[in-house]
């Protein structure tokens, strides 16, 4: 038996020669990574060596700085009050008759209550009576007067008639006279009823003028008694319709004074009307702002996840528990539904700066001593600057960064000392 001896030539693989340059690039590449590398190290070390201090990024706020108006404001909480809540009274004395209840919605001219005073009807009905008595007197005077002015104005004219016959009877005497055809005693009396006539018509002139003026003043007279009885009944008329009581404001009936079906008396107090567009807002404020404060400024309203816009209207003069009262008016209808005592709150606009540099507030200024620390990179390197006006939400840069500049607004109170900060990631 044959024994055979297998080579090696099926496990053998082909190698092609590499080229010596390749094998040196490679080693070259290789080695300018890591001196790369060493040197970003190293500098990463030099920079970390030069720096104060090493603060993680997640630990801190930044802040960029814009270009924008600045809204200097002050925030309090403020109370809802009826700048216009009307008092109704009883203008007579009666049973008052209740047509609402407290909380109603009430229109502008409703009537919300009547007063029952059966003796001021009844007044009303005799004034009346006599007001219309007077009437029928005045037009039987006129009458009368009319009848009388005819007959005065017929005996003149009828004086008149006799004075013009005889002027004609003495022009008849003086041609006859002269012609000889009568006695000089016929032309005489002739003369004389001439006369005669002329007196009487004269009389009757007078005598009708005086006449009608009496007339005339009696009419006047009863027109004048007509008159003050129209006055007195349209008073009377006036007192019943405001037996009637109607609301003043659209609004809502507040405290009812009376009881239903009540006795009351004139003047005695029957209800209040809130106005519900008369709604103001009283918010105190502290007195450190009263000089800031002026009637006119502009204000807003927070109701719910709403804003309205208001204004400033009066400013109390004196200061109480070291606050002052300020009243706020809406400069649109109020929304709805509003209520007496309801907390909102209430911003007042004091200064509005415009165009400036401004950057948001942090727990940094809190503790502000003219120094931040503006943000280059990795590194936060500690800069003077200067601020101006602030708010609530925003400061104003005056001097000593740019618009875009990044600046740390985070309390670094442990770092007061550091001039260059490293932010790590």
């Amino acid at each position: 038996m044959t024994t055979m001896i297998r080579d090696t030539s099926g496990q053998d693989t082909l190698i092609t020669p590499r080229s010596v340059y390749a094998s040196r690039a490679k080693k070259g590449g290789a080695a300018m990574l890591a001196i790369a590398f060493m040197g970003y190290m190293l500098w990463q070390h030099l920079v970390i060596a030069s720096a104060d201090r090493v603060i993680s990024g997640d630990v801190l706020r930044f802040a960029n700085v814009e270009r924008g108006d600045l809204v200097r404001e002050l925030v309090a909480q403020g109370y809802v009050i009826a700048a216009s809540s009307p008092t109704l009274f009883a203008q007579e004395s009666g049973i008052v008759q209740l047509q609402v209840k407290a909380g109603d919605v009430v229109k502008q001219g409703e009537v919300i209550a009547r007063i029952i005073s059966p003796a001021l009807h009844e007044n009303l009905a005799q004034q009346q009576a006599v007001l219309k008595r007077l009437h029928m007197q005045h037009r039987g005077v006129q009458i009368d007067n009319k009848r009388r002015k005819l007959e005065l104005q017929q005996n003149q004219d009828l004086a008149r008639v006799n004075l013009k016959a005889m002027r004609r009877e003495k022009r008849r005497a003086d041609e006859a006279v002269a012609l000889a055809l009568i006695s000089n005693l016929d032309h005489e009396e002739a003369g004389d009823n001439l006369a005669r006539a002329e007196l009487v018509y004269q009389q009757a002139r007078q005598n009708n003028g005086l006449e009608k003026e009496s007339l005339d003043f009696q009419d006047a007279s009863l027109v004048l008694e007509i008159e003050s009885q129209q006055l007195a009944v349209d008073a009377l008329r006036r007192r019943v319709k405001e037996l009637s009581i109607r609301s003043p404001v659209n609004g809502l009936i507040g405290r009812v004074a009376v009881e239903q079906r009540q006795a009351v008396t004139v003047n005695q107090a029957l209800m209040t009307v809130v106005d519900q567009n008369a709604f103001e807002i009283e918010a105190r404020v502290s007195e450190s702002y009263a000089h800031d404060l002026e009637a006119g400024m502009q204000a807003r309203v927070s109701v719910g996840a709403t804003q309205y816009a208001a204004r400033l209207t009066a400013i109390s003069p004196q200061v109480t528990n070291s606050e002052v009262v300020t009243r706020i008016q809406f400069l649109q209808p109020p929304p709805e539904p509003l209520r007496q005592n309801q907390r909102l709150s209430v911003s007042i606009y004091l200064q509005k700066i415009e165009n400036t540099l401004k950057v948001s507030r942090g727990s940094f200024f809190d503790n502000f001593r003219g120094e931040v620390f503006r943000v280059r990179g990795a590194t936060a390197e500690r800069v003077n600057i200067q601020t101006g006006s602030r708010n609530l939400r925003e400061l104003e840069i005056v001097n000593g960064l740019e618009e875009g500049d990044t600046i740390i607004i985070s309390a670094l109170d442990y770092v007061n000392d550091d001039q260059q900060l490293i932010i790590s990631d």
